[in-house]
């Protein structure tokens, strides 16, 4: 098989593995964050906390999801290279969100929340594996 397509898939199974990972515990996290933000007399509490709960957790599950993408596929990657790859993809669109003017486009913002972490946990994970590979 072409070493290029080979390569392909396996990006495309860590970036699948992402997507999926970060949605399982993002919905996990926006339940906690509805869950300690619904004190009461504290108004729009379980809003904030779910919304925050769910970006913080689908962030640490894209590095979840990516992390056990290389188990199936055996290839030894490291957690952290991913969650850091995540946390900056996630941080790159909130940053971008007011000079693009993303918030006005909100489906434009959600898509880029949704493919751009888990894309750069793969670019992380799949540039310290070359760095190791040449040493």
């Amino acid at each position: 098989m072409n070493t290029t397509v080979l390569k392909f898939k396996v990006i495309l199974i860590e970036t699948v593995g992402g997507v999926v990972g970060g949605l399982l515990i993002g919905l996990l996290g926006a339940w906690i964050g509805r869950t300690l933000g619904s004190l009461p007399d504290n108004g729009w509490g379980d809003l904030v906390g779910a919304l925050l709960g769910a970006a913080l957790g689908y962030v640490v599950g894209v590095a979840v999801g990516v992390n056990l993408a290389d188990r199936y596929l055996k290839q030894a990657r490291s957690f952290w290279f991913a969650l850091l790859g995540s946390v900056i993809g996630g941080g790159l669109v909130l940053l971008l969100a007011q000079p693009l003017r993303l918030n006005e486009m909100p489906g434009v913002l959600q898509g880029l929340f949704i493919l751009l972490p888990p894309s750069a946990a793969v670019v992380a994970v799949r540039s310290r594996a070359r760095r190791r590979e040449r040493a």
